[in-house]
């Protein structure tokens, strides 16, 4: 029972992804269990629920689709090892730095797929799961034997 509560606090921290586990910049907190994808940096841009492509923004946060991150159209998609990489520049809901000059704004802001987010508990949670599910499992035999006779 001890390794379970153990277990029990092995975990990680879901995605931050804008109106779904965090807010928008400029909106209202979000209670438990509601998604608001609608801001006012994308309010104008009449954003489908049902067009899932999340993008990654250079804020570390991702969100539901280009329209959501308030981007323009794509602009000049690179190929990396004989994929398509999609680079937004053009996004109202990424926050920049206001410092920057416009000619380095041609920085991408958001990146097609989701921010990476990495989990550095998994194998220790697999280890001990592992063990907890050997250590019931050897017992049930004897138990079986004890029952019967």
């Amino acid at each position: 029972m001890g390794l379970y509560v153990v277990l029990y606090f092995l975990g990680c921290d879901n995605i931050q992804m804008a109106g779904a586990t965090l807010p928008y910049f400029n909106s209202p907190e979000l209670k438990p269990f509601e998604v608001n994808l609608t801001a006012d940096c994308n309010l104008g841009c009449h954003c489908s629920l049902n067009d899932i492509q999340p993008v990654c923004g250079k804020n570390g946060i991702t969100y539901f689709s280009p329209c959501h991150a308030g981007c323009r159209p794509e602009v000049r998609p690179r190929h990396i090892l004989g994929g398509e990489v999609k680079n937004y520049t053009s996004c109202a809901c990424i926050i920049t730095n206001k410092t920057l000059a416009q000619q380095v704004m041609a920085i991408p802001l958001a990146t097609a797929g989701p921010c990476p987010h990495a989990c550095e508990v998994m194998i220790p949670f697999m280890v001990l799961l592992f063990c907890m599910t050997l250590v019931v499992s050897i017992t049930q035999m004897p138990l079986l034997m004890v029952t019967l006779r």
